[in-house]
């Protein structure tokens, strides 16, 4: 999993309590040890730059090439779907997480 920013996902429409004193900690989904219990690896402030569909690998800007078999393209709260071929490709879903 890549995430471009320098920490694991948080609640960002809570993001204004952090002023307030809350914490880093205080606004995160991820409970600890989530991503080890389920053999994720992720890469932190690492953002992909490429998608190469037909051989099933992604690039991201730290130079990694990850192979994968199923691609999930999970961009935020609203899905932002970006300007690319094949959005609208059979089988491709775009979701937004809403915490409840």
């Amino acid at each position: 999993m890549f995430c471009e920013e320098p920490r694991v996902a948080y609640e960002r429409v809570n993001l204004s309590g952090y002023f307030s004193g809350k914490t880093a900690a205080d606004l995160t989904l991820v409970t600890p040890g989530l991503y080890q219990e389920n053999n994720i690896k992720i890469h932190i402030g690492d953002r992909t730059i490429e998608i190469e569909r037909q051989q099933k690998v992604v690039h991201s800007a730290n130079a990694l090439a990850i192979s994968y078999d199923k691609l999930v393209l999970a961009t935020g709260s609203f899905p932002f779907v970006p300007p690319i071929k094949g959005k609208d490709t059979a089988g491709t879903f775009f979701i937004a997480r809403l915490k409840t």
